[in-house]
């Protein structure tokens, strides 16, 4: 005899709640993770960030709209920024995949190339994973951008 598996409104809310908490919202899982960063605890940080994004993109998507349209300018900002973060913080666990493709996601939604340190984190990741070419171009537009003479002798060493 075959059992039939009936899944109970009740489980499907405990699954529901428990992969997106408590009804926090995306401002406290970007607190939260400033506040595990403060405590050197990268991956809840990046987990709270990833949350935060989530739900600023959710947001958007019931609007159908772009998430720039959508949040007033300091929810922007902070959803930009937990791209940053996420990146910064694969980067010093060793995700250097990760922390790329987040850099790239910031440098993209800030919608103008003038954060030297994001372009020198994504460089350093590069590096990491062999590619020196990529690694330059970033380091040369950190340069650029006004990183300071110190950085900018050891890129010119570096990228010859």
């Amino acid at each position: 005899m075959t059992r039939k598996v009936v899944i109970k409104p009740f489980l499907l809310y405990a699954l529901f709640i428990s992969t997106f908490g408590f009804g926090q919202t995306a401002k406290e899982y970007y607190s939260a993770g400033i506040e595990k960063i403060n405590r050197n605890d990268y991956y809840r940080a990046i987990s709270n960030f990833s949350k935060a994004i989530k739900i600023w993109e959710i947001e958007a998507l019931k609007k159908e709209k772009k998430v720039s349209q959508v949040l007033d300018d300091w929810d922007y900002e902070s959803y930009t920024f937990c791209y940053f973060w996420n990146g910064e913080l694969k980067q010093k666990i060793n995700d250097h995949k990760g922390a790329i493709s987040d850099l790239t996601k910031y440098i993209q939604l800030l919608n103008y190339d003038n954060d030297k340190r994001a372009y020198l984190l994504r460089g350093i990741s590069k590096e990491n994973l062999g590619d020196l070419t990529g690694a330059c171009a970033d380091w040369k537009m950190a340069t650029a951008l006004g990183l300071d003479k110190k950085n900018f002798e050891w890129v010119a060493e570096k990228c010859n």
